[in-house]
Formats: C-alpha cells, sequence, structure tokens
C-alpha cells in the first residue's frame, strides 16, 4: 500500500505531465471528495507542511506538490525580479499555500484570511517552520470595516468560503471581521506593495474598492478571479480609476506538448473585457518587462 501510494504520488510530482492525466490517476486512486481524516507531513519547497487529505489543497501538496503550481510561478517569476524588499499580499490565505510559498521568494508577506481554524493552520505551518516574514491577520478586506457574515465550506474544500451569500450550496454561516483595505494597510507602515492576490470567491470587486489607494500608490501587479456574482452587479472592472494605467491579462497554464506532456509554465493572454469564472492578472504598464516573456502575442 505505502509502496503504491508512493509510486501515485511520483507521477503526481511529474511537472510536465498534463494536469488532467494525472488528475484523473490520482483521483481514481484516492478520491478527495471522498478521502478520510488522516495527517500527513510533507515537503513543500524547502518548507515542512502538516496537512489532511481531508482538505483538497492539503490533497494536492501531498500528491502533486502544490495546489494551483503554475500561480505559484507567477509569484516566483514576478519576485525573482524585485529586490530583497518586495512585498506580497495575500487576501483570502485559505490555508496559506500561497502565502507559505510566498515567504520563500518574497521579502516580507502580509496575508488576511477571516475564518479562525484556517488562520491556526497558517501560524501553525509558520510556526513548524520559523517563518519570521510572514505576517497573519484575521480578517477579510473589502469595501467598508464591518461585522459581516462568511460562509464557509462543509465539504472537501475546506478553505473555501465567501462573503456572499447563496454563492453556494453546503455553506454555514460565521461571524467575521472586514477591514477597508485602505484604512488598515497604513498600520504596517509599508513603503511598498509589489504583488496583490485576491481568492474571494465573488467579492473581488468590493475587496479591490478597498483597496483602491494602495493601488493607485503602489502600483502593484494584482491576481484575481473575476466571479459570475462579482461582476454582475457591478461596471466594468477595466474601467476602474486605479486601473487606468494597467493592462489586464488572463492567466493560463503552459501549453500542451504533445498528448501527455505540457509546458511546465503559465502564459498571460491580453484581454480587452473580463468573463466570469478566469483568473486575471493586472499589470501596471510599467512593470510589464516583469512578465514580458509568459505574455502570448498574437
Amino acid at each position: 500500500m505505502k509502496l503504491l501510494r508512493s509510486l501515485v504520488r511520483w507521477v503526481g510530482h511529474q511537472p510536465a505531465l498534463r494536469h488532467g492525466i494525472k488528475h484523473r490517476l490520482l483521483t481514481r486512486y484516492h478520491n478527495p471528495d471522498r478521502a478520510n481524516s488522516e495527517s500527513f507531513l510533507a515537503n513543500f519547497y524547502g518548507l515542512r507542511y502538516e496537512g489532511n487529505f481531508n482538505s483538497y489543497i492539503d490533497w494536492c501538496i501531498y500528491y502533486q506538490g502544490a495546489y494551483s503550481r503554475q500561480e505559484l510561478r507567477l509569484l516566483e517569476t514576478v519576485a525573482r525580479r524585485l529586490p530583497t524588499s518586495s512585498v506580497f499580499i495575500d487576501v483570502g490565505a485559505n490555508v496559506g499555500n500561497h502565502s507559505l510559498f510566498a515567504s520563500t521568494v518574497f521579502g516580507q508577506v502580509y496575508s488576511f484570511e477571516p475564518v479562525p481554524w484556517l488562520v491556526e493552520r497558517i501560524n501553525r505551518q509558520q510556526q513548524l517552520n520559523n517563518i519570521q516574514n510572514l505576517h497573519v491577520f484575521p480578517y477579510a478586506l473589502g469595501e467598508h470595516d464591518a461585522r459581516q457574515e462568511f460562509y464557509s465550506s462543509t465539504v472537501a474544500n475546506q478553505g473555501m468560503g465567501t462573503l456572499i451569500k447563496d454563492r453556494e450550496a453546503n455553506m454555514k454561516p460565521i461571524q467575521v471581521d472586514v477591514k477597508r483595505g485602505d484604512d488598515f494597510l497604513p498600520n504596517l507602515s509599508l513603503d511598498r506593495v509589489d504583488f496583490i492576490k485576491i481568492d474571494v470567491e465573488g467579492f473581488e470587486r468590493y475587496v479591490l474598492n478597498g483597496l483602491a489607494q494602495t493601488i493607485i500608490c503602489f502600483q502593484p501587479i494584482v491576481f484575481f478571479e473575476w466571479s459570475e456574482s462579482g461582476s454582475s452587479t457591478q461596471p466594468d472592472l477595466l474601467d476602474s480609476p486605479y486601473f487606468d494605467q494597467y493592462n489586464f491579462f488572463r492567466f493560463g497554464e503552459g501549453q500542451p506538448r504533445g498528448l501527455v506532456f505540457e509546458e511546465d509554465n503559465f502564459n498571460l493572454l491580453p484581454v480587452q473585457i473580463l468573463s466570469p469564472d478566469y483568473n486575471y492578472v493586472a499589470v501596471p504598464m510599467a512593470k510589464r518587462s516583469l512578465v514580458e516573456a509568459r505574455i502570448i502575442t498574437a
């Protein structure tokens, strides 16, 4: 049993093998939707990671080395072109997949996660690895300071949740604190912000509105998912004044290399409109060189 698991895991860690092939093999062997509680300790980019198979993100870290691996490649690509004082902000940190990785490539990492048990998990990973440049805050970010209901998942992807009521089934509400980013971040005395990642399941526009002055001041690269619930009631994000000097790109994984393999990287496709439920990268025109090599041109 251990030998078979090790073999399956080895296959999952092959970066050039197409994701769909790996995922079908891995889920056939150990379906994350039916996984029982079982703890493990894994290597995560040089860090020790305590996980449990009943969390989908943890399952991905164990069997594939990371969750959203190509997004981490984006972080690495940008960070290695920045000074050691670089700053990464993670809005909706979940169990810490992006924040923990960012702590290995950015100078300072500031993570916002309102769900108490997820904050505890990030803090545990931080203590386990003695990470000094990761700062975790138990808040959601939004357009206004508020005490608000957060709908937390009860299914396998335990970190999934939203401040948008009725966005998903199988969610139970808890009360969380929401902070307006432009009011909270000055408390940190930051002299730069280089990258903001936002994963908030439909609450993107409110987070961005609350960070408007931060974006105008520091001109960070912004990675976000544009969700249908966030777009259906809001004007086009591309017209927002704080994105006046930005180009927008749809984030995509590496190109296929035949039927079995794929490029172990990401690609950026220039866009003029945002379609719901895709990941996008907003890049200041003045910083386009940071990602120029991964931009797809016609």
